[in-house]
């Protein structure tokens, strides 16, 4: 206001922050990195939840939500309201990270039953299951030397990044094994969340 007789001149600047509304998780993955997203759950399923992870679904597709900071976000929990924060993508996999305004005074969280995992008899088609749980049979172990000595379920690599602390079979078992689907840059890994759920036939 540049001010008259009466009032002296005055400014004011504000900080908007802009949040895209999204009605489902597959809305959420279709934005640009670093979208600030306000994300509507309905019904949304707790797949997972290990340290910093937090893998949830709703009849759209699945997400993770890394480092929220809410509680009781458990494995099995039904969850309803919204959440905000800024959806990333880090080597490929779709995230929700906290920021400022994330909390959970906006959702309504109760807890549920185990999401029961989708069973694959290949692993041909894995990258439509980004974050879901899945088990996979009939499939053939192998190894790769390298920096690390590596097991790969066909073209697939297992990864022990939930610390279950499984070992690692010999090359050409069979296997069945249970666990969240991640994408790592342009390959697909399976990260297990029990090591009772890893069955080899030597």
């Amino acid at each position: 206001y540049a001010g008259d007789e009466t009032y002296g001149a005055s400014s004011a600047t504000y900080t908007l922050t802009v949040l895209l509304e999204c009605n489902n998780i597959a809305e959420v993955k279709e934005q640009k990195d670093g979208t600030n997203i306000k994300l509507n759950l309905n019904d949304a399923k707790v797949i997972y939840a290990k340290n910093n992870d937090v893998f949830i679904k709703d009849a759209s597709g699945a997400i993770d939500l890394y480092y929220m900071t809410i509680d009781n976000l458990t494995t099995g929990s039904t969850v309803n309201g919204y959440i905000i924060a800024t959806y990333t993508q880090y080597k490929n996999l779709p995230e929700l990270v906290t920021n400022e305004y994330t909390s959970a005074d906006n959702l309504v969280i109760n807890e549920g039953e185990p999401v029961e995992p989708i069973v694959l008899q290949s692993t041909d088609n894995i990258a439509d299951y980004v974050c879901n749980l899945v088990t996979i049979s009939g499939t053939t172990t192998k190894k790769q030397e390298g920096e690390y000595l590596n097991t790969y379920i066909d073209d697939v690599q297992m990864f022990d990044k939930f610390g279950i602390g499984y070992t690692a079979p010999v090359e050409n078992a069979n296997v069945e094994v249970t666990g969240i689907v991640i994408p790592y840059n342009d390959k697909m890994e399976i990260y297990p969340i029990s090591a009772s759920d890893i069955a080899y036939t030597i």
